[in-house]
C-alpha cells in the first residue's frame, strides 16, 4: 500500500480540514487498486499506519462497485493475510516499527506533515551534548521507524 499524495482541502458543509488521498495497492509489482476516492480529516496524519489501515479495509470490506472480477477476487482471497501484515507487532518491536511516544501529563504531539521533510538541524541522540530522551512506553501505530 503506498500513499502517493494527500492534498488538503476544506469541507464546504464543516469548514473543516480534510486530505483527499491517492493510494496504490500492488502485489509484485502489479497494481490491484489505485485511487483518489479516499478522504480523511485533515487531523489525522495520511501516511499513518492508522490510516493506511482504514483504506485497506476499506478496500478488502467495501470494495469499489467498478472493480474487476480479478480485483475483486483478489481482495476476498487475501484479505485475511492483508489485514494481519497491518496488525500492529507485539512488543518487542522489531526494527523499522513506527512508534509514537507520549510522556505522561503531556499532550500528544501533532500529527506530522503527510509530505514530511526531515530538518537538517535537529539535535539527535547521537549529536554530542544533545538531551537524552526519556525511556517512555511505546505505542505501535504512529511515529518514526526505529533503528537498530
Amino acid at each position: 500500500m503506498e500513499i502517493l499524495t494527500a492534498d488538503p482541502y476544506t469541507n464546504p458543509h464543516t469548514r473543516g480540514t480534510r486530505y483527499t488521498i491517492t493510494y496504490r495497492l500492488s502485489h509484485h509489482s502489479h497494481v490491484i487498486a489505485s485511487g483518489d476516492d479516499i478522504d480523511c480529516p485533515g487531523q489525522d496524519d495520511p501516511t499513518s499506519d492508522h490510516s493506511i489501515r482504514a483504506i485497506v479495509n476499506l478496500l478488502i470490506h467495501a470494495p469499489d462497485p467498478t472493480a474487476t472480477r480479478s480485483q475483486r477476487a483478489f481482495l476476498h482471497d487475501h484479505a485475511e493475510e492483508l489485514s494481519a501484515l497491518l496488525d500492529p507487532p507485539d512488543p518487542p518491536y522489531p526494527p523499522g516499527t513506527r512508534i509514537a511516544v507520549t510522556a505522561p501529563g503531556r499532550p500528544p504531539p501533532p500529527a506530522p506533515s503527510p509530505n514530511p521533510s526531515p530538518h537538517p538541524t535537529a539535535p539527535s541522540p547521537a549529536t554530542p551534548g544533545a538531551p537524552t530522551p526519556p525511556n517512555y512506553p511505546a505505542t505501535p501505530g504512529t511515529g518514526n521507524p526505529i533503528t537498530p
